[in-house]
């Protein structure tokens, strides 16, 4: 009995708490190219889509025992909206925010490939992939802009640019008031949030992270509670 009142207050104390999931999307189809003969720069890759085991790792990323998030916010491009959509289905308790700040990063020979290129906003709401969703149209996207309008490329990596730009985003989501939020992103932006906490990110694993510091010294901290108990309602 003792152990389970101890459980039980360690929910209750977990609950009170901001909680922030950071999550790869699933595999894409620019992951498996050089399988398919393809180079990472080829253009049918851009903003490229789930692989059908991509598909997969989303639909079972998130236990149907866990809590459902009160927030999730998602990159905006198309992977990683679609591991949003999968990982979370038809939730009206859920909201979704798609955010610019968290859009990948890198590229090669110092210019953005295809598959981190974000597509017109138009052609983002007009995608018959998402729009199979029933709840995609409950996407925010009000603060996604159109890309740059000189044209697909621009230099792939700048890390004062990325830094501001997730800085602005830290101080965006430090100021929402729900409890649990889920960050639907990638590789290279959570190795940025975490710094040198992690090395590889595998796709679809959560990854528990709480806020510490203030103003431009607010980051992103791996939490060193890994019992699922975390996710659990209580």
């Amino acid at each position: 009995p003792a152990q389970g009142q101890s459980t039980m207050k360690g929910r209750r104390e977990r609950s009170s708490k901001r909680q922030i999931v950071l999550v790869r999307h699933g595999e894409s189809e620019a992951q498996i190219s050089a399988a398919r003969g393809l180079s990472r720069e080829d253009e049918s890759l851009l903003d490229c889509p789930l692989s059908q085991k991509g598909l997969e790792q989303a639909r079972t990323m998130w236990p149907a025992n866990f809590s459902r998030p009160e927030l999730v916010v998602t990159s905006p491009l198309k992977r990683a909206i679609q591991t949003s959509l999968l990982a979370f289905p038809t939730s009206m308790d859920t909201r979704f925010v798609a955010h610019p700040g968290i859009k990948e990063c890198g590229g090669h020979d110092g210019w953005q490939i295809p598959e981190n290129t974000q597509r017109p906003l138009a052609q983002i709401k007009e995608d018959s992939d998402l729009l199979a969703f029933e709840h995609f149209p409950r996407i925010d996207l009000s603060l996604v802009g159109d890309p740059n309008e000189e044209g697909e490329k621009k230099p792939g990596f700048d890390r004062d640019r990325e830094c501001q730009q997730l800085t602005r985003f830290l101080k965006w989501l430090s100021a929402r008031e729900e409890r649990l939020i889920v960050v639907v992103c990638h590789h290279n932006v959570i190795l940025e949030l975490l710094g040198a906490q992690l090395g590889r990110v595998k796709n679809c694993q959560p990854l528990l992270c709480s806020f510490i510091g203030h103003g431009e010294q607010l980051r992103l901290v791996l939490s060193s509670d890994v019992d699922p108990l975390w996710l659990l309602p209580g």
